[in-house]
This record gives structure tokens, sequence and C-alpha cells, in this order.
């Protein structure tokens, strides 16, 4: 990923609504997980939501990042346990996590297949994964483009492909309410066809806050269990099949 973009998500991450909305659904999403559980937060970047995680009081929390100024702000908060290295080939031995998050990380790498593999790899069995991407190909702009995107998904495609190697507890789509201002932008976009477009979206204090609190409320029914039937973001929550018999 090409550092003048890592540089500027690092600096947003803390206050941005859309990444602020999104460590909160990923910790209610890990709100019953036990908190001896041991965590991986693949693509870490600067570690705030490692950080949150062991302020919640998860006692073991690493994180991966291929950004090594990524890792180093991880390190400034105290998180020792952050690493440069690939999502694709993390370095751990297998069945080293209980509990795996790929917030938004799926959609950069070129081996969609390897990653699939390594993380199922490296979960304990019955661990679990929490894996978010960007949704729906007919969303695709240039600003996918400017943020290093391969792909986006469908949930039944998210699903599919995950649960090749896991088993699927659950599944939704997230961000139902801006999916509508998404799609019109993007069929926009296909018609006006702007030179350039930034990598994440800023606006001013008060619309950022405003954004935020929308997310906050929809992440609210999310955490009560109901399941949104569009959205810019797709998620599942899957565990690792337990070893059979004998080996696998």
């Amino acid at each position: 990923m090409k550092k003048d973009y890592a540089d500027r998500y690092q600096q947003e991450e803390a206050t941005h609504w859309w990444i602020r909305g999104r460590r909160e659904i990923v910790k209610s999403l890990l709100s019953r997980e036990d908190r001896k559980a041991k965590v991986l937060d693949v693509g870490c970047s600067g570690g705030l939501l490692m950080k949150e995680l062991q302020d919640l009081g998860f006692q073991d929390v690493h994180g991966v990042d291929l950004s090594r100024q990524g890792v180093a702000r991880a390190r400034k908060r105290g998180l020792r346990n952050a690493k440069v290295a690939d999502a694709m080939r993390t370095g751990y031995r297998s069945g080293t996590f209980d509990v795996l998050i790929a917030s938004d990380i799926l959609e950069h790498l070129p081996g969609e297949g390897t990653a699939l593999r390594e993380w199922d790899r490296i979960l304990k069995p019955g661990g679990k994964a929490y894996i978010f991407v960007p949704a729906f190909r007919s969303l695709w702009t240039k600003q996918d483009e400017v943020n290093f995107h391969k792909r986006r998904y469908s949930r039944q495609e998210l699903v599919d492909k995950v649960g090749r190697r896991m088993d699927i507890l659950r599944s939704s789509y997230w961000n139902f309410t801006l999916f509508f201002p998404k799609a019109i932008l993007a069929a926009l976009v296909g018609v006006l066809k702007p030179k350039d477009e930034k990598p994440v979206f800023f606006f001013g204090k008060a619309v950022n806050l405003a954004l935020y609190w929308l997310l906050t409320a929809e992440n609210r029914l999310m955490t009560l269990g109901i399941d949104y039937p569009v959205g810019v973001s797709v998620f599942v929550q899957a565990r690792k099949r337990q070893a059979l018999r004998g080996g696998r």
C-alpha cells in the first residue's frame, strides 16, 4: 500500500466518522468474547482498535500491518504485540489465535484465497473470524482505485468464499443508511467521470460527528441482532471448523 495513503489514513483514523464507526461495530461484535482470548487484528494500522480492545479488558491483543509507520505508531501507543507482516503470510504458528479481525483488508489483497487459507490456519479450532469488506460491485468508483481496492463483494459471495473453510455464524451488510446516497453518487460518477477522487471522504466537524452518530445508531441495532439487506460494507462472523479425528 502506498506510503502517502497509509500516512493519511493513520492521521485520520482516530476521528474519521466511518473509521470510528467501524471500530465500534467490531467491538460490539466482540463484546461476548472471552477477555482472555488471543486476538489478532489483521491490518492494524496505527493500533487504535488494538488499544481500544485492551481498554475493554482483552488481555492478549496482537496486530500485523504492512505499513512500517503504522506499526511504529502502534508501538508508540505501547502496543508491543504489533509487527510488520503480510496479511497473506503472517508468520504465526498454526492454531495461534482465538479471534481474528480483518476490517477492510481482503479487498486489497491479490490472493484472497491465500489470505483466507492463512487466516484459517492461524486460528485455533473453534476460533472466530470477523471479516469486513466493501459491498457491491455496482458501488465501484474511482475512489476504490484510489484506495487500492481490487474488488467489492456481495453478501453471498463473501459467505461462499469464507464458508469454503469456516462455518458462517452471521453475515450482514453494514452502513445501511448511506448505501442509498453512495449508490446515487456511484451512478453520477459513472456519468460525470471526475478525474480525481480522494481516498477517504473528509467533512467538517459537525457533519463528521453527525455521520458518526448515524453509524452508532445502526451499530446498536446490529448489536441487538438486526441484519441489514443492503449496505456500503458487508461482514461475516465465522468459526474455524473443529479438527477431525486423525487430522484434516
